[in-house]
């Protein structure tokens, strides 16, 4: 439930966008086992309606549009092409909004982007990477944040927050490749784990602290 502890430091934007991520309560669950169930339930990268429903019974997580969050449904099919999930779409969802170590978390992320098993990711897949976490962090989850629900900061302030964040992901984005590469071609699997297990860093495997670090603009040293 990342960010949660440090709240009351939290803009009242990101404080209303993370109370509709925990109502998706992913948090439940280890991002292993998310991880895992996601994989165990698709078939050549895609998530089926049946295969869906295995998925969100085992994990026991909202699907469905409630009175706390009633755009649920609205950030699920949006999701969607042709009726189907891409799995990295959902594995990425997952990942960052369940509980666990930031460590296995990197490794679990770093993993769905080595589609080759290499151990290794180049420069392109690293922003692709990095595109997927910003699509999930700041396009899509604040969409759940509804007036209906008496949010800390309304759905327009959230749309403001959410604007200025996309005009410094580019800035953002350079800043964090640069980081990690370190002027290399490549980083392992290994090395990419080792950045991120520290509660500073860490914070950028949630979707809170990603969106954070975008404001902020601020990495730590590891």
């Amino acid at each position: 439930m990342g960010c949660v502890s440090a709240r009351e430091n939290l803009a009242k934007e990101e404080v209303a966008i993370i109370l509709m991520e925990n109502q998706l309560e992913f948090f439940k669950n280890n991002s292993v086992f998310v991880d895992g169930i996601i994989r165990k339930y698709s078939q050549n990268n895609e998530i089926n309606e049946s295969q869906w429903k295995d998925i969100y019974e085992h994990l026991e997580i909202k699907v469905h549009n409630t009175s706390m969050c009633p755009l649920v449904e609205n950030f699920y099919n949006a999701m969607k092409t042709n009726g189907l999930f891409y799995i990295k779409d959902i594995l990425i969802v997952g990942i960052l909004l369940s509980n666990g170590m930031s460590r296995q978390k990197a490794r679990l992320i770093f993993e769905t982007f080595d589609s080759l098993c290499t151990g290794k990711l180049e420069k392109e897949d690293l922003g692709k990477m990095l595109d997927e976490i910003y699509k999930v962090s700041v396009l899509a989850l604040p969409s759940l944040v509804n007036n209906s629900t008496n949010p800390p900061a309304s759905h327009g302030k959230v749309k403001k927050y959410i604007k200025m964040l996309q005009s410094q992901y580019p800035e953002a984005k350079s800043m964090l490749i640069k980081k990690i590469l370190e002027g290399n071609d490549d980083i392992s699997v290994r090395k990419f784990a080792k950045m991120f297990d520290n509660e500073e860093n860490g914070r950028l495997l949630t979707p809170c602290g990603f969106r954070t670090f975008i404001d902020k603009l601020g990495f730590a040293d590891y």
